[in-house]
């Protein structure tokens, strides 16, 4: 029990750290959602070094989320007042949402959505 807690104490720790590293972001770097300049509009940069214009990553975050989520997700983005910015990165910026669990999870959701299913039912052979 008692190195079970220790270890739980260092990972809140190494967590507790993460919040103060740092790294940079040129002026030729790009969001990987719409792959325009990322500093010239509000971005989250992730330890893997992708970077994502925050309403790019709110919008695609949006369809892999449970509905009560997405609500939330949508009221937090929509008020962005500084008593909401840490329940909205609590959301979006939890991991990154190319190399992380979001991206994994994905695989269950169609390429194909349902106004396109009449485009794909053209694709059959």
């Amino acid at each position: 029990m008692d190195e079970a807690t220790r270890s739980a104490e260092n990972i809140r720790s190494d967590i507790a750290g993460l919040k103060h590293r740092f790294t940079l972001v040129t002026t030729e770097d790009r969001c990987a959602i719409c792959h325009k300049l990322a500093l010239t509009r509000q971005i989250y940069v992730f330890p893997c070094q992708h970077v994502f214009h925050t309403d790019c990553i709110v919008e695609a975050m949006v369809r892999h989320l449970r509905p009560s989520k997405q609500r939330k997700l949508r009221e937090l983005h929509a008020v962005i007042a500084k008593d909401y910015m840490a329940e909205l990165d609590e959301i979006v910026a939890k991991e990154c949402f190319l190399c992380g669990d979001t991206m994994i999870n994905s695989i269950e959701i169609p390429f194909v959505g349902d106004d396109e299913k009449e485009l794909a039912a053209s694709w059959e052979l």
